[in-house]
């Protein structure tokens, strides 16, 4: 079998709920529902919409909008507030009802990645290899298939003995219709979810026919949704590499990109990248779905926009504070709950990082405040006799990661405890001008960032 054949034998979804934080809000206040919604989240000023049903965007509210501005726009708008804690966003409820879906797709023992608190990759082919059966039309309900008409004019042209192929797609579909249907049961939530053969096409193919829809794009239509598809929205080409496509090759979609020869692309951007983006430019890429139902890091941040930027240590002192508390707090139920223990501290404010070294003492709120100051003073250019803090602080962000298994019988309790003979070591990570993108990944704590119904 061919790189390219071994490739179209996977069966790949991604599951996006919709609105999710205002489906959350929606479930505990539900005589709301079928109203416009938003969600904003209180940023020390007039909070923003972070989320906005269908029916709020019916009346043409958005993500980014004062509230006023929404009631403007619809007065009936309901408005949520997330909740907060410390003076700042508590994400736990939506994180539980992350985990509440994320429990019915593992039930139908496929391999799950969870990619954010509303997101997950699903690997279907191990439920659809050994299926020879033919799927009847109405397994597929109202899915879209991209390129043809119909599920039926679709299913007429499938090869079901094939191993692989439009034959897999159809066969996870008719599963993905009765995973959705058992999420909508168990937790009263909809989703929208895309199949297709990879990681990157599934994703696209999840933005395309919102809300609560399933759309299949099978290989051979590829080419087609290409040409319609901007190089920024594809999955590991919304940063500078994207950027760097676009104004090296003057192309700006996946299509323009295919007719690039590979030799070009190996030329500027190396032999594995320039082999990886024309094989991707013609659909096919072979990251694997990872068995990872938690989040790699967990960590708090607090951003100061504009005027409410921090000035002095005093300041950054009461943050740090309230932020290393809830930390401390979030570790100790991960690990009731995970048995794990993270072993790494990544600590930031906005322009530069430090990493340090986790031991199995170093996870009381007491021990977290004086590293996490000990980085920040160091970041500081301001005199040390001085209360003033420069540049002044945008962000706060600190975040653990590396978990490691506990030992049996043990918990993150026991480590819990002051130990001030050992120093981490600490390791300077270069200055940059602004937030790197590679800086908000590591520090986005949860990996939650408060974008939760992006559309393609």
């Amino acid at each position: 079998m061919s790189n390219q054949a071994a490739l179209l034998g996977r069966c790949i979804a991604l599951i996006d709920m919709d609105c999710f934080y205002v489906q959350v809000e929606e479930r505990l206040q539900p005589q709301h529902k079928g109203k416009p919604g938003v969600v904003v989240q209180w940023s020390g000023v007039e909070g923003g919409c972070i989320a906005v049903n269908y029916e709020a965007r019916a009346k043409g509210i958005k993500r980014g909008m004062r509230p006023n501005q929404a009631r403007a726009l619809s007065s009936d708008c309901i408005i949520y507030h997330v909740p907060e804690v410390r003076q700042k966003a508590d994400l736990s409820r939506y994180r539980q009802a992350g985990a509440e879906v994320l429990k019915v797709f593992c039930s139908f023992g496929a391999v799950v990645e969870r990619a954010s608190i509303d997101e997950a990759y699903i690997d279907l082919t191990g439920l659809v290899a050994n299926k020879l059966t033919c799927v009847p039309t109405a397994a597929l309900g109202n899915a879209s298939i991209e390129g043809y008409e119909d599920a039926t004019s679709f299913l007429e042209q499938v090869d079901w003995t094939e191993d692989g192929g439009d034959a897999y797609l159809a066969r996870g579909a008719a599963i993905m219709m009765e995973m959705r249907a058992k999420v909508l049961q168990e937790t009263g939530f909809t989703c929208s979810a895309g199949i297709s053969h990879n990681k990157i096409v599934a994703k696209l193919a999840a933005g395309l026919h919102k809300p609560n829809r399933l759309t299949v794009v099978p290989h051979s239509s590829v080419a087609l949704l290409f040409t319609t598809v901007p190089i920024g929205k594809v999955r590991n080409l919304g940063g500078k590499l994207g950027e760097n496509i676009t104004k090296d090759l003057n192309v700006q979609t996946m299509a323009e990109l295919a007719q690039v020869p590979q030799s070009k692309l190996i030329q500027l951007y190396g032999d594995k990248t320039g082999r990886w983006l024309h094989s991707l430019s013609f659909g096919y890429d072979s990251e694997a779905v990872e068995n990872r139902l938690l989040a790699k890091s967990i960590g708090c941040a607090k951003t100061f926009p504009g005027k409410l930027c921090l000035t002095t240590v005093t300041e950054m002192s009461k943050w740090v504070n309230n932020l290393s508390e809830e930390l401390e707090e979030r570790l100790r139920e991960d690990s009731k709950i995970n048995h794990r223990a993270p072993r790494l501290l990544v600590v930031g404010n906005g322009y530069q990082s430090r990493s340090v070294t986790l031991s199995g003492n170093t996870f009381t709120k007491v021990f977290l405040y004086n590293e996490v100051m000990r980085v920040l003073r160091k970041l500081n250019t301001a005199p040390p006799t001085s209360d003033a803090l420069s540049p002044r602080l945008e962000v706060i962000q600190f975040n653990a990661t590396k978990f490691v298994p506990l030992e049996e019988g043990s918990s993150i309790t026991k480590y819990l405890t002051t130990n001030t003979s050992r120093r981490p070591e600490t390791s300077p990570t270069p200055r940059k001008p602004s937030m790197s993108k590679r800086l908000r990944a590591l520090l986005d704590a949860d990996e939650e960032k408060v974008t939760p119904d992006d559309e393609f």
